[in-house]
């Protein structure tokens, strides 16, 4: 039988980095393919080898997978098997340590990490739906509704300055293409011309040839101006387009202030119930309540004080008259507020009481000044 000495000088031998873990005789062995580590043990007469390929709960369809690892054990697996532990994918197999040799270890290290960069592939299929679920869950967690639609009118927009560039292009084009069918309508009317001069001449051969070179340019003429004419369409149909885009671009920029300023409005709103729901059983305002009720007993037990201080510390003769001046006018307010009601007499002048007013007592006085004028006048005149 062999004993960790030996297991240990085969793995030496073989060149994989591993590293013993414990005095139980196992070790670990990293694997380079997909960097698990492959774990090696003794157990009794038993040398097992066992290494992890995916968790389970990131599996939607178990069934499929099953099926999948039963496929892969009986057809690519030479040493071990694919099976389920501790809620896990692993990959395992079992040696005998009696007749073990370096080859059968050497066989299955190399069998595992041939499985793992083969199979891993196949196998991370089945978790493509659910780690894109996630990957999108946090995006959607992670988005900033304002930040999006922003960047969103900035893509529009550069998109928008591309289609201008094409919409210039196509538009130079459609000129140099109506250029090149005007130059060759004018090169066929020079050459009818030359072959008008021949005629005249006399030199008809030369007005043939005249006449074929026409005939040249009036082909090549009719193709630029078929080309124009597909282009100024293909042109037309460009502004249109990007017509369309800019004010689609122009629509998304209202709809992004109006999206923005709603999920303002909902920020501000889900603040304000967060920040009602944290008042549980309306504790602050019981608090502030309490703290009033608190504050106005805590004034009047000081004017209490102070009441008390002033009586029986301080000038009584003051205190009394003050309460004497609070007091004076009220019966007096009571007596006018009967008499207001009906309920008393009015207050009847007293007799042969007069009082002047400043304009009498002014006349007097003027009247009083003019009869001591009048005797003084008639005093000069005895």
């Amino acid at each position: 039988m062999r004993s960790r000495d030996d297991i240990e000088s085969y793995l030496t031998r073989a060149e994989v980095p591993y590293e013993e873990v414990g005095d139980d005789g196992m070790w670990l062995v990293r694997d380079s393919s997909l960097g698990e580590n492959i774990a090696i043990q003794t157990a009794d007469s038993l040398l097992l080898f066992r290494v992890k390929v995916l968790e389970l709960r990131e599996v939607r369809d178990k069934e499929a997978l099953y099926e999948e690892l039963l496929r892969l054990n009986a057809s690519d697996l030479v040493h071990g098997a694919y099976g389920i532990s501790d809620a896990a994918v692993v990959l395992t197999c079992t040696l005998q340590l009696e007749n073990l040799d370096y080859n059968e270890l050497q066989g299955v290290l190399d069998d595992f990490s041939l499985a793992l960069a083969n199979h891993y592939e196949q196998l991370s299929k089945f978790l493509a739906q659910l780690i894109k679920s996630n990957i999108n869950d946090l995006i959607n967690k992670s988005e900033d509704p304002e930040k999006m639609l922003n960047q969103v009118i900035v893509d529009m927009n550069q998109q928008l300055v591309e289609a201008k560039k094409q919409v210039a292009v196509a538009i130079a084009d459609e000129k140099r293409l109506n250029k090149h069918f005007g130059n060759e309508v004018a090169k066929s009317k020079e050459w009818e011309n030359k072959a008008m001069l021949a005629v005249r001449s006399g030199d008809d051969e030369l007005a043939k040839e005249a006449l074929l070179r026409r005939k040249e340019h009036d082909a090549i003429a009719a193709q630029y101006q078929e080309q124009w004419a597909r282009q100024k369409a293909l042109t037309d149909q460009l502004k249109t387009a990007l017509k369309a885009l800019s004010h689609k671009i122009g629509e998304a920029q209202r709809k992004k202030n109006v999206l923005i300023a709603r999920k303002r409005r909902a920020q501000a709103m889900k603040s304000i119930q967060e920040t009602m729901s944290g008042l549980s059983d309306a504790s602050a305002f019981e608090t502030f309540d309490r703290m009033a009720e608190q504050i106005d007993q805590m004034e009047a037990e000081a004017e209490a004080g102070a009441e008390v201080a002033e009586q029986y510390t301080g000038d009584i003769l003051k205190h009394r008259f003050s309460e004497l001046e609070a007091t004076a006018g009220a019966d007096v307010e009571l007596e006018a507020l009967k008499r207001k009601m009906g309920l008393v007499p009015a207050e009847q002048p007293p007799i042969g009481a007069r009082v002047a007013s400043p304009e009498a007592q002014h006349e007097e006085e003027e009247l009083a000044e003019l009869e001591e004028a009048l005797e003084e006048l008639k005093r000069r005149e005895r």
